[in-house]
């Protein structure tokens, strides 16, 4: 860390996650031999808008929760064709 004014010192990290939504950290402090530990601190991050568009991503956008909805109505339509192909069938 960099020295800043008499009591203020700056450092820089990087996040390396991809999908993190916040920070949590907590400092230890040497000062002439005594250690000091700092409270957890929790920072939530801001999703930056124009990087997380469909053209700069390189990752499809999935949306949960569509899926087993998809399923099951495929499902339905398959029995309900089934059933509608049996009925047919037996008529002469």
């Amino acid at each position: 860390m960099e020295k800043i004014t008499n009591d203020t010192y700056q450092g820089q990290c990087t996040l390396v996650e991809k999908e993190a939504t916040q920070i949590k950290y907590h400092l230890r402090i040497a000062c002439n031999k005594t250690w000091y530990t700092s409270n957890i601190t929790f920072i939530p991050l801001v999703i930056d808008a124009q990087k997380n568009t469909s053209q700069d991503s390189h990752d499809p956008v999935s949306t949960p929760g569509f899926e087993p909805s998809i399923v099951i109505v495929s499902i339905a339509f398959i029995l309900f064709f089934n059933h509608w192909i049996k009925k047919s069938n037996k008529k002469p």
